[in-house]
C-alpha cells in the first residue's frame, strides 16, 4: 500500500517498508503504530480506510503537542506578549550587539561570549521569523551576509536602555569571570555624553575593533564600522582603552598613547568621555581587545 507521505526516504532502514517516512521525534504516533504493525511480518490486515484513521488521529495529536510545547505565557498583556518574542535568554543581547549596525555571524558570536552557535542561530532565526531581525547582503566589494534590525527590532532601543540604567543599578553583582568588549562600554559612554561631537563625527579603533562615533548635539550614536569623512580618527591600543575607561590611566596621560588625526580638539574630547566609562570593570585586555582577566574560562559546555 502506497503511504500518503511522499517517496521513499534514503534513510530508511531494513525494518520499514520502501514507503515509510523516517521515524524522528517528531513523526506523528499513529503512523509509527501502524508501520509497526505493516513492517514487523505481522499477518494482522489493515484497511486503507483504518490506515487514513490512524494517520488522521497521529497528526491531531501532533498538532496538539506542538501547541503545547510553544512557549508563551498565553497572556493578553502586552508585557508578556512582548516577553513571548524577546524572552527568551541571549534573545535581547543578540539585539543589543544589532543595535550598533549591520552585524556578520562571526561579529555576534565574537560580541556575545559564552553563546552557543546553535543557541545564536536558533535566536536569530526567532528574532527573523518575529520581524525584528532581517537577513541580507552587502553589496560589492563587502558582499558579505549580515544581519540588522528592523524597524520594529530598534524600537526596542529605549527598554534596552532602561533595562541597562536599571542593571547598572539593581544587576548581578560584577565577578573577574565576566566578558568585557569595547562596544559595551562605549554605549554607556554615548549615554552619558549625549551632547559630544555636535555636528561631528570621530572615528575610534581599539585594536582590531572599529566605531563610528557621531553626535547632533542631543544624541552621540556609536555604530560599527569605519566612519566615511571623520573629522578626528583616534587609534587606542587594547590595553590603553581600558586602563582609561577604568581610570586607571588618565585622559591627559592617554594622549601620550594614542595616535589623533584630523580634529585633534574632537579626539580629546573623546578620550575625556571615555576616561571613567567603565567604572567598575577591571582587569586587563587579550589580543582581540577583550579582557583577559574578565573573560569566561571555557567549561567545556556553552551557557544557554
Amino acid at each position: 500500500m502506497p503511504a500518503p507521505f511522499g517517496p521513499s526516504s534514503p534513510n530508511t532502514s531494513p525494518l520499514r517498508t520502501s514507503n515509510e517516512m523516517p521515524r524522528t521525534a517528531s513523526t506523528p504516533l499513529g503512523y509509527v503504530f501502524v508501520n509497526a504493525l505493516t513492517t514487523t511480518g505481522s499477518t494482522i490486515a489493515i484497511t486503507s480506510h483504518v490506515y487514513l484513521f490512524f494517520a488522521r488521529i497521529s497528526y491531531q495529536i501532533s498538532f496538539r503537542y506542538y501547541d503545547a510545547s510553544m512557549k508563551t505565557y498565553g497572556q493578553r498583556c502586552p508585557l508578556a506578549r512582548a516577553l513571548d518574542i524577546v524572552g527568551e535568554r541571549w534573545t535581547l543581547l543578540v539585539v543589543r550587539e544589532l543595535m550598533l549596525g549591520p552585524r556578520r555571524y562571526t561579529d555576534l558570536t565574537d560580541g556575545l561570549p559564552g553563546v552557543g552557535t546553535n543557541i545564536l542561530a536558533a535566536r536569530l532565526a526567532d528574532l527573523q521569523s518575529a520581524g525584528l531581525v532581517t537577513k541580507r547582503e552587502l553589496p560589492p566589494p563587502t558582499a558579505v551576509t549580515v544581519y540588522d534590525l528592523t524597524e520594529a527590532g530598534r524600537a526596542l532601543g529605549p527598554s534596552l536602555g532602561a533595562l541597562t540604567e536599571w542593571g547598572e543599578r539593581y544587576g548581578a553583582p560584577i565577578t573577574d569571570s565576566q566578558a568585557v568588549r569595547p562596544q559595551w562600554i562605549l554605549t554607556r559612554m554615548a549615554r552619558r555624553n549625549a551632547d559630544l561631537l555636535a555636528g561631528q563625527s570621530c572615528e575610534l579603533r581599539v585594536g582590531r575593533d572599529v566605531f563610528e562615533l557621531s553626535g547632533d548635539g542631543s544624541k552621540l550614536s556609536i555604530t560599527t564600522g569605519t566612519a566615511r569623512t571623520p573629522d578626528a580618527a583616534i587609534a587606542l591600543e587594547p590595553d590603553v582603552f581600558y586602563a582609561l575607561a577604568t581610570k586607571r590611566l588618565t585622559a591627559r596621560k592617554a594622549r601620550e598613547h594614542a595616535v589623533i588625526d584630523g580634529d585633534r580638539a574632537a579626539g580629546v574630547q573623546v578620550l575625556a568621555a571615555i576616561s571613567g566609562a567603565a567604572a567598575g570593570y577591571a582587569g586587563g585586555p587579550d589580543d582581540r581587545g577583550g579582557d583577559q582577566a574578565t573573560r569566561p574560562r571555557p567549561t567545556g559546555a556553552s551557557r544557554r
